[in-house]
């Protein structure tokens, strides 16, 4: 298994060389920048697992270099744990769904476990997807899954989905309603049925006919119609029927 990549930004003298030792003997590879622009060239050219990030850094400010990072659908493409000092720091990082806080000064053991924590919780939301993999449209929506941070994965029939999720259960499951194997609904209420309801199912279809009520009465919990981009799904993933799975994991 590959060494977790962290880069400190902004961190320097004696803290920074100590959380340098205390992460580098907790098996990270650890690399260090001193101000912003030198930070998000780091960025492009290690791919960091976690970011350490100081609001107070020269050239490029924290939330400059924060802002640098969003993706289209405005969530950053590497997982940022926000040090400062500044509360109102803390509110605005806090609106745009930063992955932690570390109040400087800080506690190096409670360091540490925002780390751990905001690792962990990198690798935790996974999205299988009932669909076609020589569907353009379908490989288009894993690639932007991806892209936000997703872990993601084709599921070709119900046999796949239950050896899939001995090895690791998804937080959410995408269902084209219809398929060449199976009655959209039936397939649906049987994808309930082997998964005891465990993930939230978000069901759709490209045809332009709308299946919604069918979808919801088998089971899904939500029907996007004639989705027209990938973002369609991130916004599926955050309404209260399925969000509120994952507050509750």
């Amino acid at each position: 298994m590959s060494k977790k990549r962290v880069l400190i930004t902004g961190i320097n003298g004696q803290d920074g060389s100590y959380l340098t030792e205390l992460l580098l003997q907790k098996g990270y590879e650890v690399y260090g920048t001193y101000d912003g622009d030198e930070g998000l060239k780091q960025i492009q050219k290690i791919s960091p697992d976690l970011i350490l990030l100081d609001v107070d850094m020269p050239k490029k400010n924290g939330l400059e270099v924060y802002k640098a990072l969003f993706t289209a659908n405005g969530q950053s493409r590497v997982p940022v744990l926000v040090l400062t000092g500044h509360a109102e720091y803390q509110r605005m990082f806090a609106e745009i769904e930063a992955d932690g806080f570390v109040s400087k000064p800080f506690e190096m053991k409670g360091l540490l476990a925002q780390i751990q924590r905001v690792l962990e919780a990198k690798e935790r939301v996974r999205v299988f997807l009932f669909d076609n993999k020589k569907n353009p449209a379908a490989v288009r929506v894993l690639e932007s899954l991806s892209r936000e941070r997703y872990k993601t994965a084709f599921v070709q029939n119900l046999k796949e989905f239950e050896e899939m999720s001995v090895k690791g259960a998804p937080d959410f499951v995408l269902v084209e309603y219809l398929r060449e194997d199976a009655n959209g609904d039936e397939f649906i209420q049987e994808l309930v049925r082997i998964g005891k309801h465990a993930a939230p199912i978000v069901a759709y279809s490209n045809s332009g006919l709308d299946y919604k009520d069918k979808c919801l009465k088998a089971g899904a919990d939500v029907y996007i119609d004639k989705p027209s981009n990938p973002q369609a799904f991130l916004r599926a993933f955050r309404t209260p029927d399925a969000s509120s799975y994952l507050r509750l994991r």
